[in-house]
């Protein structure tokens, strides 16, 4: 199938991980193209798509003043249309902005800070109670290894 959009010359038409897929595509026509590729894959394969699951969105490009865009169908039912979404962890937008991503990141990091800081508070509480020098070798190789670096 040649129909998806060109990245350095290399046809993408879509982007899979496990369960989640995303289709590409320069027009409305050639995203029902490859929706019903899809769509008639599954049903020679007994399989059925999600509705409620399915979504899509129209970037915004520069120059493009589009008012009014066609509905998408999957077997004969409108998909749920998205001015952004989020997708393997990361939040995807119209307007192709990752204001979003850089705020969720900003956000994490703060949280992270803070954890360090009560950890080496703990951690200054125990150093104190040492005996005799071995505090000085602690101090100088403070690393906090149960800082979670999960968001």
């Amino acid at each position: 199938m040649r129909v998806g959009c060109r990245v350095d010359g290399v046809c993408v038409n879509n982007i899979s991980y496990a369960d989640d897929m995303v289709l590409l595509g320069p027009t409305a026509r050639s995203v029902e193209e490859m929706l019903k590729v899809c769509a008639d894959y599954a049903a020679s394969h007994g399989l059925r798509y999600n509705i409620k699951k399915c979504e899509y969105i129209v970037f915004k490009a520069a120059g493009n003043n589009l008012k009014q865009f066609p509905e998408i169908t999957l077997n004969g039912m409108n998909i749920k249309k998205l001015t952004s979404f989020k997708y393997l962890g990361h939040y995807v937008t119209d307007v192709l902005k990752d204001n979003a991503d850089i705020e969720r990141e900003r956000r994490a990091l703060a949280v992270r800070g803070q954890q360090a800081g009560v950890l080496k508070g703990d951690w200054a509480g125990h150093v104190c109670r040492m005996p005799d020098e071995s505090w000085a070798k602690a101090t100088t190789e403070w690393i906090p290894n149960n800082l979670s670096t999960e968001y």
